[in-house]
């Protein structure tokens, strides 16, 4: 119980920064994985980013390349904004 007080509490404390998928974002998640299956959570990151217009902050970049959306490696020794 104690833990899931802490979780809920978490969640209350960031609820203005958790984005939720909908239909359009769960639409374009589907798209864009296609029949490939491969990095399922990072294809639904780069969806989400893409229809909210944010830049995606990912070590991962690779995994996201191809999907028309704006990332940022900021592990890279030299972070820079690669556009989609």
């Amino acid at each position: 119980a104690a833990i899931e007080a802490r979780v809920q509490a978490s969640f209350d404390a960031l609820a203005d920064r958790i984005l939720p998928v909908d239909r359009e974002i769960a639409a374009l998640w589907g798209r864009l994985l296609g029949t490939n299956d491969k990095h399922t959570d990072d294809t639904g990151l780069a969806a989400t980013a893409r229809i909210h217009r944010l830049i995606l902050v990912t070590r991962n970049t690779a995994d996201v390349a191809g999907r028309g959306v704006t990332t940022l490696d900021p592990y890279s020794a030299s972070p820079r904004i690669r556009p989609a």
